[in-house]
């Protein structure tokens, strides 16, 4: 017995439509990893701005890297909130040609601040001589700013891993659990080694939640 003609129309009609429109499956790929890939980077300038910009303050930075300048630059600390002629440099250190080397910390440096650095980078010149530099160590750089000549003065970023601590009768507190530095020339390098450690690091967050609240 024969279908009726309405349900054979119907079926046809349907395999008409896959024949006349075949899934594109390297365009759901492509759609995909483009999602994943905006994702990741939104997760990221989240994380960034938390820990970079928000909960870690700036004289925290600047004693972190005071207490590991060895490690970070190979450089000796001579003195944290050195006084110039005109301003208070946030680190003062030696290289091992014991050139006095200046660096000043910024969370974002921006254009506003070019004639600050400038005028560092003079003073440190005329009170330690000519050989002496400065290094700006900071979180990103504006674009308006790097679109000036900066020559002489060095550029560098650093990233964050922070950890919570909980206090009884405070809120959360945000510490530096590791800070790395990197000429802002190959920041890229620094940017995908943040990629790779992101789940290292929401493990270890996830971890450290865990502990907090069982402490609560």
């Amino acid at each position: 017995m024969s279908k009726p003609d309405n349900e054979h129309s119907f079926m046809d009609e349907i395999a008409q439509y896959e024949e006349d429109n075949p899934i594109d499956f390297n365009l759901i790929s492509r759609e995909i990893l483009k999602q994943a890939e905006k994702s990741v980077r939104s997760s990221r300038q989240t994380y960034r701005y938390n820990n970079q910009l928000k909960n870690i303050t700036h004289n925290e930075v600047r004693n972190y890297v005071a207490k590991k300048l060895k490690k970070l630059f190979s450089l000796t600390l001579v003195e944290v909130e050195s006084t110039l002629v005109n301003g208070r440099i946030d680190i003062l250190a030696l290289d091992h040609n014991n050139r006095y080397v200046g660096i000043e910390i910024k969370k974002m440096a921006n254009v506003a601040e070019l004639r600050q650095f400038q005028q560092y980078q003079k003073e440190l010149n005329e009170k330690y001589g000519p050989d002496s530099k400065l290094i700006v160590l900071a979180s990103g750089f504006t674009p308006g700013l790097l679109e000036f000549d900066l020559s002489g003065t060095h550029l560098w970023r650093y990233e964050i891993w922070w950890k919570i601590q909980t206090y009884k009768t405070k809120e959360d507190k945000y510490l530096i659990d590791e800070l790395r530095v990197q000429k802002l020339e190959e920041a890229g390098g620094l940017i995908n080694r943040l990629f790779e450690d992101k789940i290292w690091l929401k493990k270890k967050l996830q971890f450290n939640d865990q502990g907090n609240r069982q402490r609560r």
